[in-house]
């Protein structure tokens, strides 16, 4: 029996392996690619790079933002909050219809490990939420941006 339960448990542990070289990985070089480049392709617009492309969670939004939650690499520039999804594509907000910011330990219906979200609120009217590393620093960084 506990053959058997090896030989399951190896098996699984094969397919989840083949999984992430042959789907996940490669989706992790683009991103990571993405974000190594964000900062020449903002040159050519004028922008302003304020927070370098990190490793977030989006946790959904309210129309025109798309509701699928997922992981994303998140950037702030000086007109825009740009996140791009680890199996999706690239989303922006502009600075211009962001009025502040918020914690949240609960964001649409849901609650995630006890950690807060920070959560954007926009004129739309609509909401935006995020699970980053460092949450202060964030709402700082936004919330001076969208002060001008």
């Amino acid at each position: 029996m506990a053959v058997l339960v090896a030989a399951i448990v190896s098996a699984v542990g094969l397919v989840l392996a083949s999984l992430w070289f042959a789907w996940l990985r490669p989706l992790v070089r683009r991103s990571n690619e993405w974000a190594a480049n964000l900062g020449e392709e903002l040159a050519l617009t004028g922008e302003r790079l304020l927070r370098e492309p990190e490793s977030a969670l989006y946790r959904g939004g309210t129309k025109p933002h798309s509701a699928v939650k997922g992981n994303v690499k998140l950037a702030l520039t000086n007109r825009r909050l740009i996140f791009r999804k680890l199996t999706g594509g690239l989303d922006e907000v502009s600075l211009a219809v962001v009025t502040g910011t918020r914690r949240a330990a609960w964001f649409r219906g849901a609650r995630h490990h006890g950690r807060l979200h920070l959560v954007l609120e926009t004129k739309e009217p609509g909401e935006i939420g995020f699970l980053v590393r460092d949450m202060e620093s964030w709402e700082l960084a936004i919330n001076r941006a969208i002060a001008g």
